[in-house]
């Protein structure tokens, strides 16, 4: 119990982070998320994360 409890709040703390960061990222000039220099940055930070996934053994 004290596990699903303890996920929940973990989880809604992420959703809470993900969402403030979507609505600065919706409050650029054009107004929306999928700006080219946003698409870009999660680009290139998929890529980065991808590149250390390959160098890390497990």
């Amino acid at each position: 119990m004290w596990a699903t409890l303890f996920l929940a709040v973990g989880a809604g703390a992420i959703f809470q982070v993900v969402w403030q960061i979507g609505r600065l990222m919706g409050n650029g000039d054009d107004g929306t998320i999928f700006a080219p220099l946003n698409v870009a940055g999660v680009v290139a930070g998929m890529l980065v994360m991808y590149a250390t996934g390959l160098l890390v053994t497990g």
